[in-house]
């Protein structure tokens, strides 16, 4: 117990910030024991719900989650936080109208939140809204040019309509603002794979095996960019290094096979 909670055990204030300064370390459990308290105590209180709605979240306590953010929410209507939580939690679901609803509500009370658009692109994006996806993201990025994860969204919904050439541009923003994400670098290297730009491609997929480097996906991915700029015996030490990592790549090892095939018709 903290001195905090020794010297104000009824104190439902100090067991909320407890609880929250040991959710911030990890210790849920603990978490969990003091956001109790603390709503025993108040049982009036949104943002202890809100809490350890997170708390169990953390958990995977799906469950017992969506209901302390739903008793959060009878308590605070206007707790736009607690909305955004609550969608969160039932996009990860695939309860996907009940995301948006509560992302709806969350928009409302703060139009200008940046996260909140770009959740709400992402789950428009699972029901196959593209146009309305690509308004939500472009709307995160108006309010937060530097968004990291809405560049890298709007580039993946923008790639699956070809429109190529706007993917990179996002792409490489999102890599700017965070070089050391590996799927970024992947993105990049299937997009300028379908350019043609295999020399770039093959730099990008090898960034990502830098960052990420038991990745199978990006040793095939590299293999193929450099067998499509020629190189084709570096091309098979790729796809043997995927094939090491997953025996079961039939993919790698097709391609390992006409590589080969290639080679030998070459000698």
């Amino acid at each position: 117990m903290s001195k905090a909670t020794r010297l104000e055990p009824d104190s439902a204030e100090a067991h909320d910030n407890l609880g929250n300064a040991l959710l911030n370390v990890g210790k849920n459990d603990e978490a969990i024991e003091h956001f109790s308290r603390a709503l025993q105590i108040n049982p009036g209180s949104a943002k202890t719900y809100n809490n350890l709605g997170g708390a169990f979240a953390n958990q995977g306590k799906t469950d017992q989650a969506i209901e302390a953010f739903t008793k959060a929410v009878k308590l605070a209507p206007e707790f736009a936080t607690v909305h955004g939580n609550l969608s969160r939690l039932y996009a990860s679901l695939g309860r996907l109208d009940d995301a948006l609803t509560h992302l709806n509500a969350a928009l409302k009370l703060n139009p200008e939140s940046a996260d909140f658009h770009h959740d709400a692109g992402l789950v428009l994006g699972q029901q196959v809204k593209i146009s309305d996806s690509i308004v939500q993201f472009s709307d995160a990025l108006r309010i937060t040019p530097n968004h990291f994860l809405a560049n890298y969204n709007l580039g993946v919904v923008l790639s699956g309509q070809d429109k190529i050439n706007e993917a990179l541009s996002y792409f490489f923003k999102a890599a700017e603002i965070n070089p050391n994400h590996p799927e970024v670098h992947k993105m990049l290297g299937m997009a300028l794979t379908s350019q043609g730009r295999f020399k770039e491609a093959a730099g990008q997929f090898s960034e990502a095996l830098r960052l990420d480097p038991d990745s199978a996906e990006n040793q095939d991915n590299l293999g193929v960019a450099l067998a499509e700029a020629g190189q084709l015996q570096e091309a098979v030490g790729h796809f043997n290094k995927a094939l090491e990592i997953n025996n079961a790549y039939e993919e790698a090892r097709n391609h390992l096979e006409i590589a080969q095939d290639v080679l030998n018709k070459e000698q």
